[in-house]
């Protein structure tokens, strides 16, 4: 039978790992106006603000992989939340899921065999990362609009 507190702790971080929407949507919606405002800008845009807005583009395109990764972590936690429901053992569910990832050489056969506290702390780490990489893109941009105010004054 599955321990009570492995189930909480897998639903805890499915629960956590589900906000990774709002940092892609955000970094999304961030990413398309950059495109937007570069096509509008085409040939005017100084070099600093050119190197700037594509940072803040490479940003968002390494965020939207990450956040890919944070997802397909989600739908495997949330699986494996459900078979524990149903009484199978959350270590026989993980090397079965382990067998999977390896065969379709989705994860290296090293990283098998792990137990589930370090991969929910790896989880975290990953939403961790969109989140940083979703902040430096802000902060490109505001690097941006600071750069735009101090050639206009």
């Amino acid at each position: 039978m599955t321990d009570k507190s492995e189930t909480a702790s897998i639903n805890t971080c499915v629960a956590l790992l589900n906000q990774h929407h709002k940092i892609h949507h955000l970094t999304l919606c961030i990413t398309v106006t950059i495109i937007a405002f570069m096509l509008f800008m085409n040939a005017r845009l100084e070099t600093s603000i050119a190197i700037m807005s594509i940072i803040a583009i490479i940003l968002g395109v390494l965020e939207t992989v990450i956040a890919i990764r944070v997802g397909f972590d989600q739908k495997l936690l949330e699986n494996l939340a459900k078979d524990s429901l149903s009484k199978t053992e959350i270590p026989d569910h993980l090397e079965a899921m382990d067998n999977a990832l390896t065969r379709l050489k989705i994860m290296p056969a090293g990283k098998s065999g792990r137990s589930l506290p370090p991969r929910l702390l790896g989880c975290i780490q990953l939403l961790k990362k969109q989140a940083l990489l979703s902040a430096l893109q802000i902060l490109s941009i505001l690097t941006i609009t600071v750069i735009v105010i101090i050639r206009q004054a």
